[in-house]
Order: structure tokens, then C-alpha cells, then sequence
């Protein structure tokens, strides 16, 4: 669960990083390095949601697939790229009046499903 909306509209760190999706439930792909580093992550808008406590009035549900595997990746990229931190994260939610309003029930992000590809 996200703080706000994340953008899906094209932001740039040099060249293009998101790729928009035309509609909110098809995946959108961040490329956006992180360190120095390669780093991608395929996400979708599950659910919006109205949140007194939330940026701009709302909370939402995001799929997130990360295809590479940097020191945190999703949160960096939902936070910096999306400009929608993850509810609880103390790190990398700017410690906004909504973050500060959703912190200290600890980090919305969990897994229900993990693939691994092998390489062979």
C-alpha cells in the first residue's frame, strides 16, 4: 500500500524511467538506477482507496515485480519515481504530515507469491 496515487505519467532521472500504461490496471515499468546500478520494477494500480490520513485524501493498492534485485529497490522506486512512498516506511517517506500521520503500524509491503527464474 502506497501514500497517495503514484504517477504513472513519464518522469525523467536522464533518460525516459516510466513507461505509462493507458489504463490503471495494465503494468507500468520504472527504469530508474539506483547506486549506480540497473534497477527494474513492473507495477499496476490495484485499488484506490479514500484516506483521511492519506496524500491528497488517498491510499492505494499497487502490484509491484521487481526484475532486478537492488538494496531497496521497491521502496526506493515508489518513493522517489512514483512520488508515493510505502505507508509506514520511515526511510524514504520524507516524513511528510501524511507519512508522519501513518507511521508506527510498521511497513505496508508484503509478499504473497515468490518465482524465481532459474538461468539453465
Amino acid at each position: 500500500i502506497v501514500n497517495g496515487c503514484p504517477q504513472q505519467s513519464t518522469t525523467s532521472q536522464e533518460d525516459e524511467v516510466l513507461s505509462p500504461s493507458s489504463a490503471a490496471s495494465e503494468w507500468s515499468t520504472i527504469d530508474y538506477d539506483l547506486d549506480g546500478k540497473s534497477a527494474i520494477t513492473e507495477w499496476r494500480v490495484i485499488r484506490k482507496v479514500k484516506s483521511l490520513h492519506g496524500k491528497d485524501g488517498q491510499l492505494t493498492l499497487v502490484e509491484l515485480r521487481p526484475k532486478t534485485g537492488r538494496y531497496h529497490q521497491l521502496r526506493r522506486h515508489m518513493a522517489w519515481v512514483c512520488n508515493s512512498p510505502l505507508v509506514g516506511d520511515t526511510t524514504y517517506d520524507e516524513a511528510t504530515d501524511s507519512a508522519m500521520r501513518l507511521r508506527g503500524r510498521g511497513l505496508f509491503l508484503c509478499s504473497n507469491k515468490i518465482e524465481l527464474e532459474h538461468p539453465y
